[in-house]
């Protein structure tokens, strides 16, 4: 979407530009919290996690500009990789546009040891493939020319780059027409439209991790309100890196959004309570006596977040953005303390989170009956939450990460792998993950709740037969069961059992956002092909698999079964599924045929074979059962014949992850919620 708001149909058009995708392949890993630590993840979890957005915007989209990245992937830098930025990113994915530097990504080269001078880090990018730097660094300009002189860069790589930039300004305009109408622009920026959509966006993007008791949202006749925290009365954090500065002076802070919603007999008393990192505490006492005297406090608490350009004198250290890493996920200086203290009066809290990073509130999500998640907003984000809070809108984000408990579970991702799973239900010491606290997240990925209820039913699969290029449709009725409309986002998740290398416990497959008003019922249905089906095999290549289907529509508490029986085709050798036999490793796969296709004929179903589910009506159980595989689906053949047992796709229609309790309600098929933070099963 992002791709095509930007470039369109036609980047000529006047209202496009280029979209630069960053950081190519990736930005780093979260160990040690580091944001620009090394890469240490295998090429087959960077081709199959990492790589599919960048093969979305470029294959699919057409995305034109490409950022390097700054750290080492299998220990070469980014910039100075030619597998990643030429073989990877031209040759397979098709990339037609331009690829540019990091801000001193050429340095990178230097402090990571892999070249003593700027004159060699522009060498080895230049060959890589960079074609323009977009910061002055000594590596480009004058030592370039030095190089070329000297021999050491040859004209053909000068040529290549500037034809790359050249083709580009080209297919912009930017020779016929290299001017901006400055009039026209300013009717533009920050226009009324535009503030609509941020107050569209800051609306859509606040989770709500927590509603016990129903305390949201409040009533806006409420007698008394204590807005306690350090970010209520803050602009600057309302945003995050690189904001622009002309912005600020037409923002409200939290507490003018909250004071616009009130009625006017409500009595209104703030109070900072204490700093975003800093060990005062004297502050407090002030705030708490503020909760005390009121009906309801609202906490808001987080970071700070860096700012660029003048005011950033006047702002204290920013504890989150480009570059300010953290050692430690829990929140900053005292804000805890002045939760703990505000929580300990007695009068109902709702916590308001603004932050960059996931932040793991252990005590909070146990204690406080009320939490949003409102990130950094923007312009209209004080006035979204102040939507949220008194009703006006009707949450309905979802975390696009997970959430820790602590930063001992990093890094962090919900497709993690069998094993992972096993030892976080337990494994063979029965410890429930961790001796010290469970083993799963505090709130998973695609989590969130809402002010209305929704009803699942009648999850099923179309057709039961799917063929080697056939696809198969997956569908959900949907029901708002609660008195307020709502939006519910349906996630469609896939389990892939007993294949040749361990996959993920569940990988999003689709998602769609349902607009539903009390007692309005649609039905979603998802396609799966060859993309949603493809498995990454041995040897690196991508092959489409046949498949035992089990469908499973749940939300950690939801449960159905469909009885699957395998269905070989005929008892000749020649006739069997397929045999991975036949792939010994990633050069023979790399000489055979180009990546991200079938290897060869032994990677392909046999005509005749199939899998079929007699019954793939998804019916509710009185207790979790699982498909019924005869005993010859693990018989092992030799030769062409059946080498491993059939692969087995699970599908999960993910509503709304909820406790695990509910397990034993779950073949009621409803979508009853619970306080607690679902376990990740």
């Amino acid at each position: 979407a992002i791709v095509q708001g930007a470039q369109g149909s036609s980047i000529n058009a006047p209202d496009k530009v280029v979209a630069l995708l960053t950081d190519f392949p990736t930005q780093s890993e979260p160990v040690s919290g580091l944001e620009r630590g090394a890469v240490t993840l295998s090429e087959r979890m960077l081709r199959r996690d990492v790589l599919p957005p960048w093969t979305a915007a470029i294959t699919k989209n057409g995305a034109l500009g490409v950022m390097a990245g700054y750290p080492e992937v299998e220990d070469v830098p980014a910039h100075a990789s030619k597998k990643w930025l030429n073989d990877i990113l031209r040759q397979e994915l098709g990339f037609k546009g331009i690829v540019v530097s990091e801000g001193e990504g050429f340095g990178s080269l230097i402090y990571e040891g892999i070249v003593p001078t700027q004159k060699e880090a522009g060498i080895l990018a230049l060959r890589a493939g960079v074609d323009l730097n977009i910061t002055y660094e000594p590596a480009y300009m004058g030592p370039l020319i030095e190089n070329v002189k000297e021999g050491r860069v040859p004209i053909e790589l000068i040529d290549r780059a500037v034809r790359r930039v050249l083709e580009l300004k080209f297919r912009l305009g930017l020779f016929e027409d290299p001017y901006v109408d400055v009039t026209h622009a300013k009717q533009l920026v920050h226009s009324k439209e535009h503030q609509q959509l941020a107050l569209e966006a800051a609306r859509e993007g606040i989770v709500l991790l927590k509603n016990q008791g129903n305390l949201l949202p409040l009533r806006k006749d409420v007698k008394s309100l204590a807005v306690i925290g350090p970010n209520v009365n803050s602009i600057s954090n309302l945003f995050g890196d690189y904001s622009p500065q002309v912005v600020l002076q037409h923002v409200d802070t939290v507490l003018d959004g909250i004071k616009a919603k009130v009625s006017r007999a409500t009595s209104v008393v703030y109070a900072k309570g204490c700093a975003i990192n800093d060990q005062d505490k004297s502050s407090i006492e002030r705030a708490v006596q503020a909760a005390q005297d009121a009906n309801v406090a609202v906490v808001v608490l987080g970071e700070q977040s860096r700012r660029e350009g003048d005011d950033a004198k006047h702002l204290p250290p920013p504890t989150d953005g480009e570059g300010y890493d953290v050692a430690s996920l829990d929140l900053t200086g005292v804000q805890e303390d002045l939760l703990r203290a505000i929580q300990a009066t007695g009068t109902p809290t709702v916590l308001v989170l603004i932050n960059g990073r996931p932040l793991s509130i252990r005590w909070a999500a146990e204690h406080v009956p009320a939490i949003l998640e409102a990130w950094q907003p923007g312009e209209r984000g004080a006035e979204a939450i102040a939507d949220v809070l008194f009703g006006d809108y009707n949450p309905s984000g979802r975390l696009a990460i997970t959430i820790p408990r602590s930063v001992g579970q990093l890094p962090a991702y919900y497709s993690y792998h069998p094993s992972k799973a096993y030892w976080i239900n337990g494994g063979w010491t029965h410890t429930n993950g961790y001796v010290d606290m469970p083993g799963t997240p505090l709130y998973p990925f695609g989590y969130g709740r809402s002010y209305t209820n929704f009803h699942y039913s009648n999850l099923r699969i179309e057709p039961s037969e799917i063929h080697p290029d056939g696809e198969t449709h997956v569908s959900v009725d949907i029901e708002n069961s609660g008195k307020q409309a709502g939006v519910e986002t349906v996630q469609l998740y896939l389990r892939e059992h007993f294949t040749p290398v361990a996959t993920p416990v569940k990988q999003l497959r689709g998602f769609e956002r349902l607009q539903l008003e009390p007692g309005q019922k649609k039905t979603v249905r998802f396609t799966l092909g060859a993309e949603e089906l493809k498995l990454l095999a041995r040897g690196l290549c991508f092959s489409r698999t046949k498949a035992i289907f089990c469908l499973r529509c749940d939300d950690w508490k939801l449960f159905g079964r469909c009885r699957c029986q395998e269905k070989f085709g005929s008892k000749r050798p020649e006739s069997s599924i397929w045999s991975r036999s036949s792939i010994s490793s990633a050069r023979e796969c790399r000489n055979r045929e180009q990546l991200g296709r079938p290897l060869n004929r032994f990677l392909h179903p046999a005509a005749g074979a199939s899998v079929k589910s007699q019954d793939n009506s998804c019916r509710p159980a009185s207790a979790p059962r699982r498909c019924h595989l005869s005993s010859r689906a693990f018989t092992p053949w030799t030769k062409r014949r059946l080498t491993q047992p059939p692969v087995l796709y699970v599908l999960y229609a993910n509503p709304h992850p909820s406790a695990a309790a509910g397990l034993t309600c779950a073949m009621k098929w409803t979508n009853s919620r619970s306080d607690s933070p679902p376990l990740n099963r």
